[in-house]
């Protein structure tokens, strides 16, 4: 069961890396820089919801196999932004 400070500290976390992806976005930079890191936070983002918020992080077998089919994903959307 998820505790009420990892329940606050996984709402931060992802409170702070929207307002870092949407700072990201108005900021200027270059896409490919702009683009992998709002994927990267995409990529943190999915793994919290998955492990604290479905309660995943106590279940290795599924935890690992979503974790790892997650990083393909996150890889293969990477590869294919950055190859544009």
């Amino acid at each position: 069961m998820m505790t009420r400070p990892r329940l606050f500290l996984t709402w931060a976390t992802l409170s702070v890396l929207t307002a870092a992806s949407t700072a990201l976005h108005f900021s200027g930079l270059p896409a490919q820089i702009t683009g992998s890191f709002i994927l990267l936070a995409a990529w943190i983002k999915a793994r919290l919801i998955l492990l604290d918020y479905l309660e995943l992080r106590g279940i290795p077998g599924w935890s690992a196999g979503l974790q790892f089919c997650l990083f393909i994903l996150i890889a293969l959307l990477l590869t294919l932004f950055l190859a544009a």
